[in-house]
């Protein structure tokens, strides 16, 4: 249950007793677990996935957060998400807003961003509901 290596991967192995460094995981990079975590969690937690129209988004975390926020470059361009959960639901968007302005990206479940062009960045405020 304790070994020393990053928190965030999991190890090939871990040193046993009687060898040296007992208790060192190693080869943690190479087992594909942080990709894994971190794919699950921009694209089926936090919602934002890659798609030909444009980046779809799709929040389903738990109904505690309230507000959470992602970075995310696509295309060459800077898309800055925040996120409100008001009500504390676990899917579904009620409203979409770029630079403060409210725009028409779809709800429910079906929301895609407008696309920026290349060098372009948007700030998106996205209402779960």
């Amino acid at each position: 249950d304790r070994y020393r290596a990053e928190p965030f991967v999991y190890p090939e192995y871990v040193r046993g007793a009687g060898r040296d460094f007992f208790g060192r995981g190693g080869h943690t990079w190479l087992t594909g677990t942080a990709p894994t975590v971190f794919r699950s969690l921009t694209e089926r937690v936090i919602g934002i996935r890659a798609t030909w129209e444009g980046l779809a988004v799709d929040p389903c975390p738990d109904p505690s957060w309230k507000v959470f926020s992602l970075v995310r470059e696509f295309r060459g361009a800077v898309y800055r998400v925040r996120f409100c959960n008001p009500e504390g639901v676990q899917c579904g968007v009620r409203a979409v807003k770029m630079n403060g302005t409210a725009i028409e990206a779809g709800t429910g479940r079906d929301v895609v961003l407008p696309l920026l062009g290349r060098g372009e960045e948007a700030d998106f405020e996205v209402v779960m509901g």
